[in-house]
């Protein structure tokens, strides 16, 4: 039983490490996606008027 248990509880943290970085992976690239899907147009309308600004005063 000793034995049996040990080799569980050595299976068991792998698959729990393996798992937690599976989901965190997942995770993160979820966050990353839904961020650039829905901060994209917002964030691109003000990135596009600070150049738009630069370019509007270089070029008049």
């Amino acid at each position: 039983e000793v034995s049996a248990t040990g080799h569980v509880t050595i299976e068991t943290p792998r698959r729990r490490l393996g798992w937690i970085v599976a989901v965190v992976v997942v995770l993160a690239a979820a966050a990353a996606a839904i961020a650039i899907g829905l901060s994209g147009p917002s964030v691109s309308t003000p990135k596009h008027v600070d150049p738009g600004a630069q370019d509007g005063s270089a070029t008049p």
